[in-house]
């Protein structure tokens, strides 16, 4: 019914048009990498579970897999941003505009940090809590989900590099990168549960999204001459580590690990940080990140 509505409003286009072959080359260069790229992500997460399942036991894959599960929601940040300003960046790299991308890249990484970093550490410090919300034998994962918080507040700290780098071209060189992710994932937990435990898939994970943005970083400054200063990121992690960090374990010290401690560190550490925001509104370009998302809208 759409063909014959396409050939009603415009005759003379024959029935069964054929795409160029030039487009469809180009479309399958950027979409067949992406799709690789997209499978590797999930599996980077989830073929863990499966490995500590085989060399541990099922008990532990359930764990270790909760774990897992709390740290990927916390993904909604980072996702937000790369939703919110990858089509600025492809704007700006087709009108060439090399250092206004390198000035929203430098900002964002700032943002997505700022505001997805509290999560993991709010998760960390208390892990045995949220993983006793699941039933009992859950919070044996609690260190677990330590070092996986870490290890993502870390790859935060890169900001929209993925983004930027599909933005410049790079979809192949970012669908390579996943796939030696999950490489060097799959290789460490094989080599580190037997040792650690699920501490050990854990860490394997951490060094391989590691790779993976490191990676991506090099590859964006080849294809645009774009790195990010980690001197402002630096700073933004030393405000969120006090901030959020700081009241988070303070109220566990003093009050236990549990909901009182969860209820009450969460609060103080929302208070902290936006005060935190206020004071340094002009830095951290809190009134770019409103128009950023009001465009998107």
């Amino acid at each position: 019914m759409l063909l014959r509505g396409v050939r009603r409003h415009h005759p003379g286009l024959p029935l069964l048009a054929r795409p160029d072959r030039r487009l469809v080359r180009k479309v399958a260069g950027f979409g067949l990498p992406r799709t690789v790229s997209a499978a590797a992500e999930q599996a980077n997460l989830w073929l863990a579970v499966i490995l500590v399942g085989a060399l541990l036991d099922a008990d532990a894959a359930g764990a270790y897999g909760s774990a897992a599960r709390f740290v990927a929601a916390g993904m909604i940040v980072s996702t937000a941003a790369r939703v919110a300003v990858a089509p600025r960046f492809s704007a700006l790299l087709a009108a060439g505009d090399t250092a206004a991308v390198a000035h929203l890249y430098a900002v964002t990484a700032r943002w997505v940090l700022l505001f997805g970093s509290p999560v993991y550490i709010a998760l960390g410090v208390n892990a045995p809590t949220v993983l006793r919300w699941l039933g009992d034998g859950f919070d044996e994962a609690a260190l677990s989900m330590l070092v996986l918080c870490l290890g993502s507040s870390v790859m935060l700290a890169a900001g929209n590099v993925q983004s930027l780098l599909l933005m410049s071209g790079g979809s192949g060189r970012a669908a390579v990168n996943r796939v030696l992710a999950v490489a060097t994932m799959t290789v460490g937990t094989v080599l580190l549960v037997p040792w650690l435990g699920m501490v050990g898939a854990a860490v394997a994970w951490v060094v391989g999204t590691l790779l993976d943005v490191a990676l991506a970083a090099v590859h964006v400054r080849r294809l645009t001459g774009i790195s990010l200063d980690l001197l402002p990121v630096a700073a933004v992690a030393a405000t969120v580590a006090g901030c959020v960090g700081g009241p988070c374990l303070l109220a566990v010290l003093v009050l236990g690990a549990g909901w009182p401690a969860l209820l009450a560190g969460t609060a103080v550490a929302a208070g902290c940080l936006a005060a935190a925001c206020w004071v340094g509104r002009r830095p951290l370009h809190v009134g770019e990140l409103a128009s950023v998302f009001r465009r998107t809208a």
